[in-house]
């Protein structure tokens, strides 16, 4: 009989960022997961290795118990673990190796494990891991926890984990470029290597690429601040998709700007520019009361708290990773694997296709306006546009418009993110696109 599986999220919390409201903030959050029936696993990291002859030992033991008791103040139950996670592995290429016992007994008793990344060393000294050892080792220990076969070490056999999210929470709102681009949405297998030419976090981005190629495919990673709103990212931990807000203090401020914003989702959406609905729309927008806070952001990303009842906190978002898929775009039949492609859509679609009626129109018009057509993966999803001629200025000219043919996406690969990266494609290729809803 298959083991019960626990829904997860392991998070990693920057230890050099948690001031106090920030540790308010995280503890909110991870609060508020809790209570969403999913296990939050809890490193509070360090940027680099430090042994005990410098503050980072006693910063480390000092945020982890400080982070548990804003998670039990915010109602949710925690346990603070500061050593038997890590030890050192002489058998293993890396630093250190990770026990989860007492990952999966916190987990049993409902309570959040938070981790200090503590390791003795073979001459019993105790180090404090930087988070590029640390991470992964972790991400690695949680992933053997997951068999359906074979419950977790320390839960009393009652379950193993289903890793469904990978949360980071730093200094900074995101993943952003150094021309200031802030990038929403990453495909990792398709995106990673340009955007990490040209990003502020590059240390950051390869330690997510590494953690979620641990991780199941179905897992998805954020990227956020440690100011974040707790219910911004409960909205990308339910949701999935990327989101960039602004938070008002007044409810009229907050009303004007949900009407504004709606009015420009209709206009967009009339121009067939899809949008995102604004974060008040949703009934978790506002989880609690309003903090007094004003975090400035420099051009850098960083920021200062700085306290303030009466005035407006800056806006603030995320960035949404995914493992992803290759990109094939192609603008001809004659490249395409026409019987794979046929079976995707028959799979997608659940109904038979008339192959031979249809590739030939698509021929047809691969020759006469124009196609598009765009597959992830090993034709797991495609997108199928044609550009289709219409009147135009008054009947005496003819423009071609980008229609939406076909999205199709197999049913295998559902929850992966698939329809998330082909839409980010077809934006990408056609701005401006019509569809049949």
């Amino acid at each position: 009989e298959p083991v019960p599986r626990r829904l997860t999220a392991l998070v990693f919390v920057d230890a050099a960022a948690q001031d106090e409201l920030a540790c308010r903030r995280t503890g909110k959050l991870l609060a508020q997961i809790q209570r969403l029936g999913v296990s939050p696993v809890v490193l509070l990291c360090s940027a680099t290795a430090t042994d005990t002859a410098s503050n980072g030992y006693r910063d480390i033991i000092r945020g982890v118990h400080r982070l548990a008791d804003a998670i039990e103040r915010e109602g949710g139950r925690a346990r603070p673990i500061n050593e038997g996670v890590f030890y050192t592995n002489p058998y293993s290429a890396s630093q250190a190796a990770v026990d989860a016992e007492l990952i999966g007994s916190a987990i049993a008793q409902r309570q959040i494990p938070i981790i200090s990344p503590l390791v003795a060393s073979a001459a019993l000294q105790v180090l404090v891991l930087g988070i590029e050892s640390a991470a992964p080792a972790l991400a690695q220990a949680l992933a053997l926890s997951t068999s359906t076969q074979r419950p977790m070490a320390g839960s009393g056999g009652a379950f193993s984990l289903l890793l469904a999210r990978l949360i980071m929470l730093g200094s900074t709102d995101g993943i952003s470029a150094t021309d200031g681009t802030f990038h929403r949405f990453v495909n990792m297998q398709e995106d990673y290597d340009e955007i990490l030419q040209a990003c502020r976090q590059t240390e950051t981005l390869r330690l997510m690429r590494t953690c979620l190629g641990i991780l199941p495919p179905t897992a998805a990673g954020i990227v956020a601040s440690v100011h974040s709103d707790p219910s911004l990212v409960m909205k990308g931990l339910i949701s999935e998709r990327p989101v960039s807000t602004q938070h008002q203090g007044a409810t009229q401020h907050v009303r004007k700007e949900e009407s504004d914003s709606e009015r420009r989702c209709a206009q967009l959406s009339r121009q067939g520019v899809p949008d995102y609905r604004p974060l008040t729309s949703y009934p978790f927008a506002r989880v609690g009361n309003n903090d007094a806070a004003n975090p400035a952001w420099s051009s850098g990303g960083s920021q200062k708290a700085a306290v303030s009842a009466n005035t407006t906190e800056p806006p603030t978002q995320f960035t949404l990773l995914r493992h992803g898929f290759s990109i094939q775009r192609h603008t001809t039949l004659d490249t395409c694997n026409l019987p794979r492609l046929r079976a995707l859509l028959e799979s997608s679609f659940k109904r038979t296709l008339n192959g031979g009626h249809y590739f030939d129109r698509l021929r047809r018009l691969s020759t006469d306006g124009g196609i598009e057509i765009i597959v992830a993966g090993d034709y797991q999803g495609a997108v199928i546009v044609t550009h289709e001629r219409v009147p135009s200025d008054g009947q005496s000219k003819v423009a071609l418009l980008p229609y939406l043919d076909k999205f199709a996406v197999l049913p295998s690969v559902q929850g992966t993110g698939m329809a998330d990266i082909l839409w980010a494609q077809l934006r990408r290729a056609c701005p401006k696109c019509m569809w049949r809803s």
